[in-house]
């Protein structure tokens, strides 16, 4: 599958030659997105998008480029014949000046499951480390954090995402 680079996609956009699909999650576009841009996360790419584009290029995107790319089977089989990945995906887009729209859009924040990846991250190296000098409570606290992620999966729900929402720096900053 092709790619764009973020400058041709908005050219394209602009002359009404594509639409803009966001294939991220609704809290990760509600964060931020391209003007104009559909959600359609990876899960809802199918066939139903052909009579959509009605002959217009169909660009894909998500925040790196990353999960776009491993979509592209998906892309493909739904039968999109003028699909392309948008390169480097909202981060690109967003180096290169081009407009973002949402909730924390040009903030540099990080997704909140991001957030969540890199605490789990590093409570899982720090307490490793201190198994590995022989404390004796580290493989306990790392049992508890494999609990919790176990427990994320299982019921959709995840106690330190909802803490890390909380968070000072995650809370909508009033408008005035």
């Amino acid at each position: 599958m092709e790619h764009i680079a973020p400058e041709q996609a908005n050219a394209l956009l602009q002359d009404h030659k594509a639409l803009l699909f966001d294939i991220r999650s609704e809290a990760e576009f509600a964060q931020g997105h391209v003007p104009g841009a559909i959600l359609v996360p990876n899960a809802r790419i199918d066939s139903a998008l052909v009579s959509v584009l009605d002959d217009k290029h169909a660009i894909f995107y998500c925040t790196s480029g990353a999960r776009t790319a491993r979509a592209c089977d998906t892309i493909e089989s739904a039968g999109l014949k003028n699909a392309r990945l948008l390169e480097g995906g909202l981060n690109a887009w967003q180096s290169s000046g081009l407009p973002v729209i949402g909730s924390q859009a040009g903030s540099g924040a990080l997704s909140v499951p991001r957030q969540v990846q890199i605490t789990v991250g590093t409570l899982i190296v720090l307490f490793a480390v201190l198994a590995g000098m022989g404390m004796t409570f580290a493989p306990y606290v790392l049992g508890a954090i494999g609990l919790g992620l176990l427990f994320a999966g299982l019921t959709g729900t995840c106690a330190l995402a909802t803490v890390i929402m909380m968070m000072p720096w995650n809370r909508q900053k009033p408008t005035s």
